[in-house]
């Protein structure tokens, strides 16, 4: 693929259409960054023109999107698979698309749930939902007609303006429910060191809520962050035992900590260049505890921001497989106001209860 073929701003669809082998080309991309080489301006060109299109795709169809595996490539680009940086542009580019592509269900457009006093715009933003069906003359998505539009009812305030689940979307989705912040409401970035404006004891009933609130940017991984920047908060999970919560010291180790086999190298990822990052910046990182996890300090439901911490040292131990992984020392920092383990209030729990029973 070379960026020969000229972007027509009124036909992304055509543009996108005549480089279905962009996976190919994103494979290609991450082993020249992987080798520790850069992008040429040919290549930083093209793959600025097929995300730019991208965005500009009005409506989608499945089988478009994986056609160009429109969701894997994406994370790809963003850190998530592969372990591969791209530059910061690309990736943040990637990273917009993708929240925005989840919307539409990547490709089955769905009806939200509307909420009592929550007023919302009835039709789904779809610009910038990424590459569509099978070729430029099939890019009208349907809805699949599996899918059922839901409307909450009005006795549901957990989903109103004041509730635990404001501004989130349900949707029914072919075999389960799926949530997504409503795509109208202009929510806080994540990718901003220190509180965000976040109180201690700021809680969310789930990840999707940590993420409208601007505490945690991902729903996939335990570290938000990116190799050049550093860590901008971690999920405290506690599902390695290798992991200790001390309150003001934790113990933080980098993911594959327990499964690799290698006993010189620890598994290198997105999430561990990020934390090694945060060693050499000191920029502080939020810490928000889950209660998924085994440590004492975490909430009895949901997540909790406890506050910024710092990464001080870290030394790489072996696991019970005799694999090398890095170990992180994350220290609480000074003048802060104290965990607030008052959250969630029973009140809380309550509406987090009425949230799983559905509707």
């Amino acid at each position: 693929m070379t960026s020969s073929t000229v972007f027509n701003q009124n036909s992304p669809e055509s543009f996108l259409a005549s480089h279905l082998e962009w996976d190919y080309t994103i494979s290609r991309y991450a082993d020249v960054l992987r080798k520790g080489s850069s992008l040429n301006d040919e290549q930083k060109m093209l793959l600025a023109q097929l995300l730019e299109a991208m965005g500009k795709i009005k409506n989608l169809t499945q089988a478009f999107a994986k056609r160009l595996k429109l969701k894997e490539n994406l994370e790809v680009m963003m850190g998530l698979r592969l372990g591969i940086e791209f530059p910061k542009y690309f990736a943040d580019e990637a990273t917009a698309l993708h929240q925005k592509f989840e919307v539409c269900n990547w490709g089955q457009l769905l009806t939200p749930v509307i909420e009592g006093p929550l007023i919302l715009t009835p039709t789904l933003r779809t610009e910038g939902h990424k590459n569509s069906g099978e070729s430029s003359r099939t890019l009208t998505a349907q809805p699949s007609r599996r899918q059922t539009p839901r409307i909450a009812p009005p006795g549901r305030p957990i989903y109103g303006i004041n509730g635990i689940m404001h501004h989130i979307l349900r949707y029914q989705s072919n075999r389960k429910e799926v949530s997504r912040v409503d795509p109208n409401y202009v929510k806080k970035s994540a990718k901003v060191f220190g509180n965000n404006g976040l109180e201690i004891g700021a809680w969310f009933a789930t990840r999707r809520c940590a993420s409208r609130d601007g505490a945690h940017g991902t729903g996939m991984t335990g570290i938000d962050g990116t190799s050049p920047d550093g860590a901008y908060a971690v999920i405290l999970a506690m599902h390695s035992d290798l992991d200790v919560d001390l309150g003001d010291t934790i113990y933080y180790t980098a993911p594959h900590a327990e499964d690799n086999t290698d006993p010189t190298t620890p598994t290198e990822t997105a999430g561990a260049r990020a934390l090694l990052r945060s060693l050499e910046t000191q920029n502080p990182i939020r810490v928000i505890r889950s209660s998924s996890g085994s440590s004492k300090y975490g909430p009895s439901a949901g997540s909790r921001y406890d506050g910024l911490y710092r990464v001080s040292s870290y030394d790489i131990r072996h696991n019970t497989l005799g694999g090398a992984y890095w170990r992180f020392v994350l220290l609480r920092l000074p003048d802060q106001a104290p965990v607030d383990t008052s959250r969630p209030t029973v009140q809380e729990i309550r509406d987090l209860s009425k949230i799983k029973a559905g509707y």
